[in-house]
């Protein structure tokens, strides 16, 4: 048996948050790209640590994020200042475990609101040393027996779409992550990448379910309200093969002459428009070419007669 000779305990007082200032609006940090799905609202550094105590990484280094990574804090689910909490989180990974700055890209509060950590497209620390081409999203709380709030869910959604968005990443794919080695969800849980029970056992099986929540998010234009994307008539419409690999055939009923059709990539960048469809008596068909273009998520799009769905399809 052996005994501690010398014990060092650290103790950090994070101070109260006086004032919560504004949140950052998407329009003041990204203007130039065309997703649909904006990022959310959320505090900067200036808003979660006022004080100015808390400097980011003095040397930043830059990834093309492929794989988002889905943590907890394993701390606290109860809180008046949830600000101080992330201050805390800062103090831990840099004055404890010396690191250069807050480990996660991200984090979200119970109450939903967003906090900016390393910030975007920087490498951050949160994945067993493998966070090359990841952004790490922490939800804070401990989801061991629980899961997360609403709020805190429906933040996360967002903010994961928004990303999907920017980086042309399909949400529900799969693809090879080369700092693991490992084929790897695209949005994936910490516990996926080395051994750590990360993001909780009560959180963790929802993941799945997030994944087609953000897709379906992405697909419905990003609308914050429940959006059918295929119903009424827009459910005779027929695609296949799905998932494909190169030509896909799209078959309108005859009713939807008259309709623009187009296919498009996750940042809504147009790929392919077809000129509007002439009348004719039998259905239409149309063929689109996904050949040219990598493998993940597309989405056509048919929009007129004061009419718009968006159906998701997924090539390999």
């Amino acid at each position: 048996e052996q005994t501690a000779k010398e014990v060092v305990l650290h103790l950090y007082n994070p101070g109260a948050t006086e004032e919560r200032p504004e949140d950052v609006a998407a329009s003041e940090v990204i203007n130039s790209r065309t997703c649909e799905c904006t990022i959310p609202s959320f505090q900067d550094r200036a808003g979660w640590c006022p004080s100015g105590t808390c400097p980011e990484h003095p040397d930043p280094a830059f990834t093309n994020v492929s794989h988002l990574i889905i943590h907890h804090s394993a701390g606290t689910n109860i809180s008046d200042d949830w600000a101080a909490v992330v201050r805390s989180i800062w103090d831990f990974h840099v004055n404890t475990r010396g690191w250069s700055d807050i480990g996660y890209n991200w984090l979200i509060g119970p109450d939903g609101v967003v906090y900016q950590g390393r910030g975007n497209d920087w490498i951050g620390a949160h994945f067993c040393g493998a966070n090359s081409n990841t952004m790490g999203v922490c939800v804070l709380g401990n989801f061991t027996t629980e899961e997360p709030t609403t709020d805190a869910e429906e933040s996360l959604k967002e903010l994961l779409a928004w990303k999907s968005c920017e980086s042309s990443i399909d949400p529900e794919g799969v693809s090879f992550h080369s700092s693991t080695g490992m084929d790897l969800d695209n949005i994936s849980g910490h516990k996926d990448g080395c051994a750590t029970a990360c993001p909780g056992e009560a959180f963790y099986p929802s993941i799945p379910d997030l994944r087609a929540e953000v897709a379906d998010y992405i697909a419905s234009n990003c609308q914050t309200t429940d959006v059918e994307i295929a119903d009424g008539e827009f459910a005779k419409v027929k695609y296949y093969p799905n998932p494909t690999q190169g030509e896909v055939k799209v078959e309108l009923p005859a009713s939807f002459s008259g309709m623009r059709l187009e296919l498009i990539n996750l940042s809504s960048k147009e790929l392919h428009k077809a000129a509007t469809l002439s009348p004719i008596s039998a259905p239409q068909t149309y063929k689109l070419d996904l050949t040219p273009y990598p493998a993940g998520m597309y989405l056509i799009r048919l929009e007129g007669k004061g009419k718009d769905a968006v159906f998701k399809l997924v090539k390999n």
